[in-house]
């Protein structure tokens, strides 16, 4: 079996790029959408008094100068709210995600780096570490070899908690 097949089978990606090797893989991922399955009240335990306070004054607003009915333009206002929390949330995630330090690593002679990247793709946030390894040392190691360098590196890579699941 091939080194890129076996980490595929392990749960990394692949891709050959100039002289370099780029392999990663997820950490946390998250859907970045409300869910069209949640009702009301469902979205309304996101919200504190104040923010449905706000919900129903803007709802009341819109239902007399617009002529929506109140019950829609009161949904409509509470998913707003909604959304705009989980993108703030979102936000700051990504931002600490983004602002984690890069491992580094001679290996050989050779320069290694550990570091992580987002991918937003459809409504989901992937967080992603990936490592960039020349391919010159890439084809010197074999795959085991190559995942225990990445592990080992992950350990020294002080990545934030992101208060979501991890993938790994």
């Amino acid at each position: 079996m091939d080194k890129e097949t076996i980490l595929w089978q392990n749960g990394f990606q692949v891709k050959f790029h100039g002289t370099h090797v780029y392999i990663w893989r997820p950490i946390y991922g998250e859907d970045a959408t409300l869910s069209a399955d949640w009702g009301i009240e469902d979205l309304e335990e996101w919200l504190d008094d104040n923010e449905i306070r706000q919900a129903r004054a803007n709802a009341l607003e819109r239902a007399i100068f617009s002529q929506i009915p109140f019950d829609i333009a009161y949904e409509e206002e509470v998913g707003e709210i909604c959304y705009e929390k989980i993108k703030q949330e979102i936000d700051e995630r990504v931002e600490a995600w983004d602002s984690t330090k890069t491992v580094h690593r001679v290996i050989k002679g050779f320069d290694v780096y550990l570091c992580t990247f987002v991918d937003e793709m459809d409504g989901y946030v992937t967080y992603y570490v990936e490592m960039e390894i020349p391919e010159e040392l890439y084809d010197q190691m074999d795959a085991n070899a190559i995942m225990d360098l990445f592990d080992e590196m992950l350990e020294e890579m002080d990545y934030p908690d992101l208060g979501i699941a991890e993938f790994i």
